[in-house]
């Protein structure tokens, strides 16, 4: 073959290769997902939570935990593994007496060097809280086996300084340590990150106002105080749900929305924003310094990224 040809014919195909490699999709290690329902006492919901199938170490059981972005911490629930004696006392002595985390007012010991596995993807030697009094013991040999047993709560530690990306139409999460490159076009917009917990900045009726994004409140679209609601929405009620967080019972009112959001340069849905009366959640609002809760609900047909490194937030 002539030299100048072969030549040729080289340039060409590093060419190709330099333009049409960076332009295929990554593969990512997807983590399936599944939706929870609720039965409230007039209806059902059947997207309440997302649920993912986990794996502690190499302990022989099906477990399930809630993907809750609200949270601080990535938790087994103590009651609820009391029920599994053997293991549990194995795993007393896993305890870091020396670490310690806040949760819900109080504080609980950490579980040291656990390997937690989410779909087929594995997270090693992770640091896991005991939230020793929340969940249900039961008797071991009275547990349905056929179904995973609901362990815990994954919180946004276990995706620090990754890209966390969230596909609600296909049902699925993945992690990665760089931007995958189908979605170096997305647009970006810079939020929040205290403590794991994003906030996102949302145009409301003119005026930038901070909302914590949270996957644990995917019955509502959008949660605030009772006077935030009103000033954005119509007086009327729509809707009432009794609800229970973290063993608290209380009701939440719903009015429809009636003034102009937007997250960068999408207007969001005039959606109905949710509220309770007895103010029992006004105080964390004004001590963070945060406008209200913006749920699953809005972005159900997009793909979501979240840069923990960064702090941006892209939607496609």
């Amino acid at each position: 073959m002539d030299r100048n040809k072969k030549t040729i014919q080289i340039t060409v195909f590093k060419i190709l290769v330099f333009w049409v490699l960076p332009c295929q999709a990554q593969k990512l290690n997807w983590i399936p997902f599944e939706w929870s329902g609720y039965q409230a006492k007039t209806r059902y919901f059947n997207k309440s939570a997302i649920m993912i199938n986990c794996k502690i170490d190499t302990l022989n059981y099906s477990f399930k935990m809630q993907f809750d972005l609200g949270a601080t911490k990535t938790v087994i629930y103590g009651k609820t593994f009391q029920s599994f004696q053997n293991e549990f006392a194995i795993y007393e002595n896993k305890l870091d007496t020396l670490k310690k985390f806040w949760y819900n007012g109080k504080q609980y010991p950490v579980y040291k060097s656990i390997d937690l596995s989410l779909g087929n993807v594995r997270f090693k030697k992770v640091s896991i809280g005991k939230y020793s009094d929340f969940g249900y013991k039961q008797v071991l040999d009275s547990i349905d086996f056929s179904r995973p047993i609901t362990i815990g709560t994954i919180a946004p530690d276990l995706f620090k300084d990754k890209f966390l990306i969230i596909d609600y139409p296909n049902n699925r999460i993945a992690c990665a340590s760089k931007l995958p490159a189908q979605f170096k076009e997305v647009n970006f917009t810079s939020i929040k990150n205290e403590n794991g917990r994003i906030f996102v900045p949302v145009e409301i009726n003119g005026k930038v106002e901070y909302l914590l994004f949270d996957t644990g409140i995917a019955m509502f679209p959008l949660l605030t105080t009772q006077k935030n609601a009103l000033a954005i929405a119509q007086s009327a009620i729509q809707d009432s749900i009794d609800v229970t967080t973290w063993g608290k019972n209380y009701f939440v009112f719903g009015n429809k929305i009636n003034k102009t959001l937007k997250l960068g340069n999408k207007e969001l849905p005039n959606d109905i924003v949710y509220y309770d009366k007895t103010e029992q959640f006004d105080w964390w609002f004004e001590r963070d310094k945060f406008w209200g809760i913006i749920g699953n609900s809005y972005f159900k047909n997009n793909i979501l990224i979240i840069d923990y490194k960064s702090g941006k937030l892209g939607v496609k």
